[in-house]
């Protein structure tokens, strides 16, 4: 059982993971995998962020996303600028 401040980090995650989503214009359907792409090769330092807060969001969301040993999918993304 999960207790409320879990519940509450995924929550914040899964919040701040459609923010990001939004501002690099992506589709809502983007994969784990492509989406950590396109944010590593935007910025070092948001790929980092989200990183963090993903694993504060519990490893299990990690593992069930694609990411903490799954295996990637390769998805290309192309971004307008």
């Amino acid at each position: 059982m999960h207790d409320a401040a879990e519940v509450y980090d995924v929550f914040k995650f899964r919040r701040f993971r459609l923010n990001v989503i939004g501002f690099l214009k992506l589709p809502l359907s983007v994969s784990e995998s492509a989406l950590r792409e396109v944010i590593k090769e935007s910025s070092t330092h948001l790929f980092v962020n989200y990183m963090s807060r993903a694993e504060r969001a519990g490893a299990g969301y990690l593992a069930r996303t694609g990411g903490a040993g799954a295996p990637a999918m390769k998805t290309e993304i192309r971004i307008a600028c």
